[in-house]
């Protein structure tokens, strides 16, 4: 009873919502794609972003570097999910974007997906490929789901009306704006995330779901996996022992015995767990879990601690790190700072390009962005970087967009504009003659230079014009920049 109770009081706020707010307000309700969590937005917040901090290795800038705002079919979408792929084959990652059905107000017009593809390094201002379908989907996901050679687009889907899953699939014409494949899930379920992943290494990709129901009278589903052994089955072959409510996916080989396990956040009630991958199959009962009863969202996995074992991030209050023990558990070893609340990603990335992975995170509540930086194996526990948009956190993609090397950040809202993008800042070029790398151009760097004259062989970086040869003319580059570094 008391699991119901708890459970009627995240579902039933939205129909709450409803009867409390009225067309007079200058204020806005966002309502998660999940149902779970709401958030009023007065009219000072609106059309507000803002950094809070920025720090080491400064990922990204203060303000987007592009957003959707100009796009001519609609700018003001609930997006449920962001992801980056080369849709078009054309070498360059687009952004595909998922958008959601909920009982936010004003109500949102438009919730088909949308593709917003990438020539060059340059983004279109509107999405050239818009769904027929407008369903709620909670989630997007990428890969090659029929092995042809073109990335496909899943669409975890969901909602009160617990819309089936879809996949459009790409080829040699385009990606199909109509789907392909259908889920037929037992009982239908609200699938709030999706996880592409090769279970069994057969080479071709599997797929999990992580669910709940769609009422306080029937608020629990099981995880589903759908086998793929040539073609993606579309009744899940698969599903967990334990019947709950779940938030995000996440998968790496923990064990190290060669197949990519489980992890999943759960929601109140339920405890976030592992599910171990034995050969090729997934128990159906978890090795490990956190023992907490809380609202946790979010997963990610990450060797932090550089022990060659994947660590796994959790969005609790606060989010937290859980270092592999090598022996199938984990144990908490981090916490972040502050009492942010209403994660709903987390995603491990090396952003602030030092070789170790940072973690970032997003949340609905706050409206808050945080990367948290990596490095000697552990994270710092404020964050590096934070950005407050203006609309509710909902999803983050990472990758590099315009082709610089550097790792981009796209973030999902619902609002207007609902998607933005964060492009890494160009390093900064070499300082011609600082051999030793510490800023300065000074007699330590002209000692390496004259020691290494004459004639060059392999790795010479007192070459300095690439010639092949130390001499006068690098010696007149480094005394030309002698000093401090700009």
């Amino acid at each position: 009873m008391k699991d119901l109770t708890r459970c009627a009081h995240a579902l039933g706020m939205i129909a709450a919502l409803a009867l409390t707010v009225t067309v007079a307000s200058a204020d806005r309700v966002e309502v998660s794609a999940d149902g779970h969590l709401h958030v009023t937005i007065t009219d000072r917040d609106a059309n507000k972003s803002q950094t809070l901090a920025t720090g080491m290795g400064d990922p990204f800038g203060e303000e987007p570097d592009w957003t959707n705002a100009n796009d001519e079919v609609e700018s003001r979408l609930q997006v449920g999910g962001v992801r980056l792929a080369d849709i078009s084959n054309n070498g360059w990652l687009d952004i595909v974007a998922g958008c959601y059905q909920s009982q936010s107000f004003p109500p949102y017009e438009d919730w088909r997906n949308r593709v917003y593809f990438n020539d060059g390094g340059e983004l279109e201002a509107t999405a050239s490929w818009i769904s027929d379908d407008a369903v709620s989907t909670g989630d997007v996901q990428v890969g090659d789901f029929n092995n042809n050679g073109f990335i496909d687009v899943l669409a975890a889907n969901g909602g009160f009306g617990m819309a089936p899953s879809v996949i459009y699939f790409n080829g040699p014409d385009g990606l199909s704006t109509s789907p392909g494949w259908t889920s037929n899930e037992p009982g239908n379920a609200w699938n709030n995330s999706a996880l592409p992943i090769d279970l069994n290494n057969n080479g071709m990709i599997d797929l999990v779901t992580a669910n709940q129901g769609n009422s306080e009278f029937d608020p629990y589903r099981p995880m589903f996996a759908f086998a793929n052994p040539g073609v993606l089955e579309n009744t899940p072959s698969w599903q967990s022992a334990e019947t709950s409510i779940q938030g995000t996916l996440a998968a790496a080989d923990v064990n190290l015995n060669g197949f990519r396990d489980v992890a999943v956040s759960k929601w109140v009630n339920f405890e976030t767990a592992v599910y171990l991958n034995s050969n090729g199959t997934l128990q159906t009962t978890p090795a490990w879990t956190n023992g907490l009863t809380t609202s946790d969202r979010g997963v990610a996995l990450s060797d932090v601690t550089g022990d060659g074992y994947p660590d796994l991030a959790v969005g609790e209050n606060p989010t937290k790190l859980y270092e592999n023990q090598q022996d199938d558990s984990f144990s908490h070893t981090w916490s972040a700072e502050g009492t942010f609340f209403g994660q709903r990603e987390l995603h491990f990335a090396d952003v602030t390009r030092n070789g170790s992975d940072d973690l970032a995170e997003i949340h609905f509540s706050s409206r808050r962005v945080n990367i948290y930086g990596g490095g000697n194996g552990t994270l710092t526990t404020e964050p590096v970087w934070t950005w407050q948009g203006p609309g509710v956190g909902t999803t983050l993609a990472i990758g590099d967009l315009n082709g610089n090397g550097n790792l981009d950040l796209v973030v999902g809202n619902s609002g207007d504009p609902s998607v933005f993008v964060f492009f890494a800042p160009q390093p900064k070029a070499p300082c011609p003659g600082d051999l030793t790398s510490d800023g300065m151009v000074d007699v330590s760097d002209l000692l390496i230079l004259l020691g290494a004259w004459g004639p060059c062989e392999g790795d010479c970086p007192a070459d300095l014009n690439d010639d092949g040869t130390v001499d006068v003319s690098d010696l007149l580059i480094l005394l030309g920049a002698w000093g401090a570094c700009p």
